[in-house]
């Protein structure tokens, strides 16, 4: 590794005279992590800084990217594929091992012949092609996450399907195939916990149960963790937060508030008047549906089940409720 980096320095600042003990100076370094040389993680490379003065008598450090593909090993001495237990972003065309063995897989997505096809490639023999899983979506590339379980790898893929709803898929690696895990019909989403390192409000993922009526569009989504057994996804809580667009009352009246507290300072409903704008806010997806105010006060609804014909308390569905006002 202290080779190939002094070679890569070189090769990058032709115009720059390096010590001549700067190999050791490298070597140093990245076996006593004192600072002087830092790594950070890229979209299939890993960035490699040195620091002023530390290699070479010039002003300013220097900086080399390293390939995953051209440098599998080395990177793989820097960086462990995932941390144990919890999903990361995958990289395409990238190289992922199961921990200290030798096994890897390669995980890489390509435009198909149809440009609305994605096709998705997971390589479990690296020296030959036929070991590749490959399967094609429609719609825009997804997102994928990987989880790392005992054993086993599973990847998340979220793929749009045209409309509201994103398509979530689950895969099993394992040393010699790979397959898909056929969900139950209780919705599933991916996402970071917040403790990670990793941005989870980047990471949150849609529902599959999106409502699309004439009035109002909703998209639940939510922040899972993985369990520490399994390894595979559970919610955390049992709210999902809700994204959509803004709506107003066909008529004024009396609304529920959102908890009792809120119940007992209001007089127990808020009075709100007709064309009042609102815009969906949370929900369990089982039997409350709250909206929030353009002032911030939330008005809940109780529901009979989360759908597109779903009806609130006694005023009838969303449509008998709800006008459209657009997006804004």
């Amino acid at each position: 590794l202290p080779s190939l980096l002094l070679m890569e320095l070189e090769s990058n600042y032709p115009q720059q005279t390096f010590y001549d003990d700067a190999l050791d100076f490298i070597r140093q370094s990245v076996e006593s992590d004192d600072g002087n040389l830092c790594f950070a993680l890229g979209y299939g490379c890993v960035h490699v800084f040195a620091n002023e003065y530390v290699l070479s008598d010039e002003p300013g450090g220097q900086h080399v990217t390293l390939s995953y593909v051209l440098n599998p090993d080395l990177i793989r001495a820097l960086y462990t594929p995932a941390p144990a237990r919890w999903m990361i972003p995958v990289d395409n065309d990238t190289v992922y091992w199961r921990g200290d063995t030798s096994d890897c897989f390669r995980i890489r997505s390509s435009q198909g012949a149809d440009t609305e096809d994605v096709i998705w490639e997971v390589i479990l023999n690296e020296n030959t092609e036929g070991g590749a899983y490959v399967e094609a979506f429609r719609g825009h590339a997804p997102d994928c996450w990987l989880v790392f379980a005992g054993e086993d790898y599973y990847i998340y893929l979220r793929v749009p399907t045209g409309d509201l709803s994103q398509l979530t898929k689950v895969y099993r690696v394992q040393a010699d195939k790979v397959t898909e895990i056929k969900r139950s019909s209780e919705p599933l989403g991916v996402a970071l916990r917040p403790d990670t390192l990793l941005d989870p409000d980047g990471m949150s993922m849609n529902v599959n149960a999106p409502i699309a009526s004439a009035a109002v569009m909703m998209q639940p989504y939510t922040l899972y963790s993985a369990d520490r057994s399994s390894g595979l996804p559970q919610r955390l809580g049992d709210v999902y937060d809700l994204s959509g667009t803004w709506t107003a009352l066909r008529e004024g009246g009396r609304y529920n508030p959102a908890n009792r507290d809120d119940a007992a300072a209001s007089g127990g409903m808020w009075t709100l008047v007709a064309g009042e704008r609102l815009r969906p806010c949370q929900t369990d997806m089982e039997s409350w549906l709250d909206f929030i105010t353009e002032d911030g006060r939330v008005v809940r609804f109780a529901i009979d089940r989360f759908a597109d014909d779903m009806r609130l308390d006694n005023f009838g569905t969303l449509d008998d409720v709800f006008v459209s006002v657009g997006a804004g």
